[in-house]
């Protein structure tokens, strides 16, 4: 393993998000210069899904809404606003009144995505994009706890007092999308997305709940105007 000093990763770090913000704002005027270009059509998406954590594990909740400027028949601009919300119960614990968490995040993220439409026909298109994205994201992870036996009139009840671990952490990231999409008509369709998120340089507190990548599924309604 190489050990990297201190001030030299931080001068590390600091160039990269440099880089990030310089791809962001390139791709932010981008999507702005479209809006004055003599494109056909505007987007409005909303989306929900599921990010899969396994057989095991219960899948997190997502929502999207994307706002798209179709600059040509081949090339699209999307921005959007996304929202990620997971927790995991403690497997080891069961009661049918308390439900003890193990872990949990909540991310909300800002990105902005190239899209290209290699199949472009009246009622269906196939879009594929590469994009960046930043924002934060909240992690909670329940690092240990105590019995504590209360005396009652009913007798000893023993209660579970559990320590948490909460920290917000800025996130950067790129994504790839992959999403089919059906046109009704010229106003409505419907859209399915696989979305990839790499995210680097989030704080790894808390290895069990750091998400170094999200592979997630949504499906929703657009609107064309």
């Amino acid at each position: 393993m190489v050990n990297i000093p201190l001030k030299a990763l931080a001068i590390i770090m600091d160039q990269y998000h440099t880089k990030m913000k310089k791809i962001i704002v390139i791709l932010t005027t981008l999507l702005l210069l479209g809006c004055y270009s003599q494109a056909q059509r505007n987007e409005i998406t909303t989306l929900l899904g599921l990010e899969p954590k396994g057989r095991i594990l219960p899948p997190g909740d997502v929502f999207q809404l994307k706002y798209t400027r179709c600059i040509s028949p081949g090339f699209e601009l999307q921005g959007g606003f996304r929202y990620h919300n997971y927790m995991e119960p403690d497997k080891g614990f069961f009661s049918e009144k308390e439900l003890i968490i193990e872990h949990a995040y909540k991310m909300y993220k800002l990105d902005i995505t190239a899209l290209a439409v290699p199949i472009n026909h009246e009622h269906f298109k196939l879009k594929v994009g590469i994009g960046a994205d930043l924002g934060h994201a909240l992690y909670a992870f329940a690092n240990e706890y105590r019995i504590v036996s209360v005396l009652t009139s009913d007798g000893v009840i023993d209660k579970q007092y559990w320590k948490g671990v909460v920290a917000k952490t800025p996130e950067y990231g790129l994504h790839f999308v992959v999403s089919p999409n059906y046109y009704f008509n010229k106003q409505v369709y419907v859209t399915t997305q696989a979305f990839f998120n790499h995210i680097f340089d989030a704080e790894k507190f808390s290895p069990p709940i750091y998400r170094s990548g999200l592979l997630f599924f949504t499906a929703g309604i657009g609107f064309t105007f």
